[in-house]
């Protein structure tokens, strides 16, 4: 081994242990005490919650990928894949059963992170770095604000490591690796599979072009084959996933308008956790790449990537057009400014100041922006670098030296670069949620050890209020917590076990929910088997979200309409055949009696509700259904099942009785608070203060034996989101900026207490909106009860088909419907009396079909579309992997042989 190459290597080992240090050094300053690393927005409500829920099911049903879960009324098992299925840490998880996926999650997540930078550095030095530059854009690699992700949507990263372990391999023209590696990326997270191929796309052009005729044939066809390889043996995922989300695509997200293509978005590339997340520094040296030959075209494909919206739009397979997309570029980003930056330090190109000018003026079109003063303090830092380079070489003669690696200057001067990457990754982090240990409660503080320090950098004076009322809040609740200091204790002796619940709970004839912290529980099975309503997921059933929010008016909770969250609604929980629920004796639904309680912890039954399936001849056809209005429509399904067409009778449905309200001027209605209201034509304009306010309305007495559904439509005059909340029942109208906007402008309630309500009481957020065409209707109990069904029979599991979801017995008193509250969806098989019987769509979302009078045996099955294909295109493509990689290893022997002096 050379000097060199010996003074290399202890570069590399010393920069190596400064990456580990500095990392944990990081995790340390970000992580507030007592929590763990997770924040408490996505991360706890879908991403682990939803690991939880596919690795107890999968353990159960001895599977890696279950075709059916029972969230969201029942549903395709791919339709949850993004969450987990087949990635290698929640199979580890289920190898661990003992350990919660809280703790799995958040290990392998940091795990994967660190490798990912530890990759990095190697792979740049791979790529002729010198060892302090390639230390340098591992740092900016691991300071790139997109890792914030890996504690907020872990799937925009976690593929990462593999990502470069595949752009090694590349390199390396290991090709049978790098499809393994490809494979990993697209069990980590599917979704950034185009857009880590074009990656390498893009490296294998630059090696094609530097092939001759021959080798340009030889590489190419190893690498399609590679690549090929690679998809095949992930179809197991990847086929039944595409056909869950081509049946289930909704159209959740914002348009993309032509702006959001042409004009140009600095943030794609900058600063932005939702973006690539890197700081100036790199759109500096992508500037400056612009007059460098060798790199020209690279530096103008990466700038005008990141900047226009049309290369988003491509990798979102033209969804919309958003930079998370682009994170899969950061290391090629930082390859090539790596590759600048080193011909700065080796004197062969100059720090030049038009760059420097472009950017200010960039940067003083956002002077009205939170961040403004840390950009312009980051640029100012750089500047003042450069300024200080030049001085110093034009007084040492270097300038226009070429000193590739034993030449290279400026390693303590450069050093406060990272400066700014690294405040700027503490401010991200200083302004994320998390969740603690014991007491989640205490954990809701908007900030970290880091927040301080960092919070002049890039906030404004309210954000600064908010960080300290943050820390006031969890200093009162330390306090509290010193108060009681067994109180974790006693909240985990409150908490119904798996074995209760499953005992109380577990006929799957009915369903169980949880009325407490319905967004974080919405995705969790409190035992395997339960049937839930709820279900929190990026794909969901057309069909049935139009069923909870169109037809029975759920209220939309946060701002998109994919979650379907729990919520007290008499006309739900009875179509919906939620017999059980688990929530707190304040909070119990009328209608609802104690089973157990624990503290405050109550297990309810209602036994009055419809079953999950049943027959009847009790219909309304579809064609009178809809031609009737919303209000009509409700109390039809409270009496009837909507099924078949227009030749059946019409029949008499009962319209809903108006109760009158009084105006909201008016003395009758209290208000506390900040508001202020003024009369409108047809309704009344809202003006609240920062902390909002309560309105009051009294009702009359004729409340008795109703529930009552109470609307308005909402029209924002402001950017913010406009939350009202009636009778603790939560509505949202999402705000300018949502990325998946609810389109909520009409608020609706189903009220009904436990004993009669004497008041709707309005809580109101701030802000100023109109609300219009405020209306009250009671929709009489009783038809409930009139309803005529005849509810299914289980059979034991024991005799049950394996992919059965109901198998049991009927009977139907005269020619009619077996009717299901399962959503109607591909894959679904229904055998009455051993015979497919073709299924048909009742109640406007659920499976269904015609039956005739008498005793009949059901069998309700599923069949995830694609999986059974899937599961044979990994295994061919998996054999055909073993087979070219014996056959290049022969290959490569018989060339040695024949190469060898002997011959």
């Amino acid at each position: 081994m050379t000097e060199q190459r010996k003074k290399n290597l202890i570069q590399t080992m010393i920069y190596t242990a400064i990456l580990v240090a500095l990392f944990v050094c990081l995790i340390g300053l970000i992580l507030p005490e007592g929590c763990f690393y997770g924040s408490t927005t996505d991360w706890y409500n879908q991403h682990v919650t939803l690991a939880e829920t596919i690795r107890k099911t999968c353990l159960q049903e001895k599977t890696l990928a279950s075709a059916w879960i029972s969230l969201g009324g029942g549903s395709n098992g791919f339709q949850f894949a993004y969450y987990g299925y087949y990635r290698p840490d929640i199979i580890i998880g289920c190898l661990l059963p003992q350990v919660p996926m809280t703790v799995l999650i958040p290990l392998y997540a940091l795990c994967c992170y660190l490798a990912a930078v530890l990759l990095m550095e190697y792979w740049l030095r791979l790529e002729g770095l010198s060892p302090f530059v390639a230390f340098f854009g591992s740092m900016l690699f691991l300071l790139a604000d997109c890792f914030f992700q890996t504690h907020r949507q872990i799937m925009f990263v976690n593929y990462l490591p593999f990502l470069i372990l595949a752009l090694i391999f590349l390199k390396k023209r290991r090709f049978a690796l790098m499809s393994v590696s490809l494979t990993l990326v697209y069990l980590h997270s599917f979704y950034y599979a185009i857009a880590c191929l074009a990656v390498i796309g893009w490296f294998a052009i630059g090696m094609l072009r530097r092939e001759d005729k021959t080798g340009k044939k030889k590489l190419l066809f190893q690498g399609v084959v590679s690549v090929f390889l690679s998809v095949g043996m992930a179809m197991m995922l990847l086929l039944p996933t595409f056909l869950a989300i081509l049946e289930h695509r909704h159209s959740g997200e914002k348009a993309t308008t032509m702006a959001d293509l042409i004009v140009p978005n600095a943030q794609n590339l900058l600063y932005s956790p939702y973006g690539m997340g890197l700081t100036i520094i790199c759109a500096y040296l992508l500037l400056l790449g612009l007059t460098i030959h060798e790199v020209r075209w690279q530096c103008a494909l990466l700038l005008a990537g990141s900047l226009f919206g049309v290369a988003s739009y491509i990798l979102n397979a033209t969804l919309y057009a958003r930079g998370k997309i682009l994170i899969p570029f950061v290391p090629v980003v930082i390859l090539y400014c790596m590759k600048i930056f080193q011909k700065i330090r080796c004197g062969e190109v100059r720090w030049q100041f038009w760059p420097f000018v472009l950017l200010a003026v960039e940067i003083f079109t956002q002077r009205n922006e939170i961040w403004f003063a840390g950009i312009l303090f980051d640029l100012i830092v750089l500047c003042g670098i450069a300024v200080i380079d030049l001085i110093w070489r034009k007084a040492t003669g270097m300038m226009g030296a070429g000193r590739m690696f034993t030449g290279e200057t400026g390693l303590v001067r450069y050093l406060p670069l990272l400066v700014m990457p690294f405040l700027i990754f503490l401010c991200v982090a200083a302004g994320e949620g998390w969740r603690g240990i014991p007491n989640k409660d205490a954990s809701q503080l908007a900030g970290s050890k880091s927040a301080e320090l960092v919070n002049f950098l890039m906030g404004t004076e309210k954000e600064t209020q908010n960080s300290s009322a943050s820390a006031e809040n969890s200093t009162d609740q330390k306090k509290k917590d010193d108060q009681n200091k067994n109180a974790d204790q006693i909240q985990e002796e409150e908490n119904f076990t798996e074995e209760e619940l499953q005992t109380l709970c577990g006929n799957k004839l009915y369903r169980c929910d949880k009325l407490t912290d319905t967004k974080t529980e919405c995705n969790a099975l409190q035992f395997y088997g339960q049937q839930s309503a709820n279900m929190y997921s990026s794909v969901t059933n057309p069909l049935y979200q139009n069923f909870y929010y169109s037809v029975v008016k759920m209220p939309i909770q946060i701002n998109n309409r994919t979650a379907l969250l729990e919520e007290r609604n008499p006309l739900f929980a009875q179509l919906m055949g939620e017999r059980y629920i688990l929530t707190t004796e304040n909070k119990m639904p009328y209608g609802y009696a104690v089973l157990l309680q624990k503290g405050k912890n109550v297990i309810a039954e209602n036994p009055n509700v419809l079953p999950i399936a049943y027959t009847t001849s009790d219909t309304i056809s579809n064609t009178q259904f809809e031609a009737l209005n919303d209000t009509e429509k409700m109390s039809a399904l409270s009496r009837y099942t909507v099924a078949g067409s227009g030749e059946q009778n019409e029949v008499n449905v009962s319209e809903m009785e108006q109760i009158s309200l009084p105006s909201l001027d008016s003395e009758d209605v209290s208000v506390t608070g900040d508001v202020q209201i003024k009369t409108l034509k047809n309704g009344y304009s809202i003006q609240a203060g920062e902390g909002g306010g309560v309105l009051r309305m009294p009702l009359d007495s004729n409340m008795k034996n109703g529930t009552l559904y109470f609307r308005f439509d909402v029209k924002n005059r402001t950017e913010n989101a406009v939350i009202i909340s009636a009778n603790g029942r939560k509505n949202k109208l999402s705000g300018a900026t949502a990325p998946y906007p609810n389109e909520n402008d009409c608020f609706s309630y189903m009220l009904k207490e436990k004993g009669n309500d004497k008041y709707i009481s309005l809580k109101l957020s701030a802000g100023t909106y109109d609300l219009t065409d405020m209306e009250c209707y009671r929709l009489p109990t009783k038809l409930f009860k009139e309803k005529q069904v005849e509810a299914m029979e289980l059979q034991p599991e024991t005799k049950w088909e394996s992919d059965s979801i109901l198998n049991g017995t009927v009977t139907a008193r005269e020619d009619g419907y077996f009717v299901t509250s399962i959503p109607m969806q591909k894959g679904l098989k229904l055998y009455v009396d051993g015979k497919e019987t073709k299924l048909e769509i009742v109640n406007t979302a659920f499976a269904g079909a015609k039956i005739s009078a008498g005793f009949h045996s059901i069998d309700l099955r599923f069949d995830a579309p694609g999986q059974k294909y899937g599961k044979r295109a990994s295994l061919l493509s998996a054999v055909l992997f073993v087979i070219w990689e014996a056959g290049t290893v022969l290959y490569k022997k018989k060339r040695k042989q024949e190469l060898s002096p002997d011959r």
